[in-house]
């Protein structure tokens, strides 16, 4: 009994030291900053019922998706996708101005 108490304990402590092992070696990469604004923008999308049309082939199975309620405007996504990017960009500068 107690070996399996021993063996538990060896265990527990080896993944301990491995996890913490994990959390202090850092790889060596370019500690450049990746942009040179104060305070930069950043978007975030996420949207799991966004499919492009290069994910699918088209087929059945496609097809029967887009006739439920759920694949509705699965035909519209790209579209509205890029409609949604342009309507979030900044305004470029007028160059008749």
């Amino acid at each position: 009994m107690w070996r399996r108490g021993l063996a538990i304990g060896v265990s527990l402590l080896a993944m301990a030291l491995f996890a913490m092992g994990l959390t202090t070696v850092q790889p060596a990469i370019n500690r450049r900053p990746l942009t040179a604004q104060a305070a930069p923008s950043v978007w975030v999308l996420s949207d799991t019922h966004f499919i492009a049309p290069s994910l699918h082939d088209g087929g059945q199975a496609w097809r029967d998706i887009q006739a439920t309620a759920a694949g509705k405007e699965l035909r519209y996504q790209p579209w509205r996708f890029a409609r949604w990017c342009t309507r979030r960009r900044p305004p470029s500068p007028n160059p008749r101005r």
